[in-house]
């Protein structure tokens, strides 16, 4: 689980791949939600740990979206 949570994974990527990350980084964290919930102190550090991957990783795929967003706003102001 340790490196689904890699953050070169993030650099270089593409919003799909991004988005693939996000979703598989969601459903490994699921588990560890429910023994952190039952009491165990570590899956809580694993879940932390992965939420803030999962915040930088949001944050690289709308920059992302973003910028080809602008780059399409450029592309067709200039065909007019």
């Amino acid at each position: 689980m340790t490196t689904l949570f890699d953050e070169t994974k993030l650099k270089n990527s593409s919003i799909l791949v991004i988005w693939m990350l996000i979703k598989e980084a969601v459903e490994l964290l699921e588990l560890d939600v429910a023994k952190n919930i039952n009491g165990n102190n570590e899956a809580g550090i694993r879940v932390r740990h992965g939420f803030r991957f999962i915040k930088r990783a949001t944050n690289q795929l709308l920059k992302l979206s973003l910028e080809r967003d602008k780059k399409r706003i450029v592309k067709r102001k200039s065909k007019c």
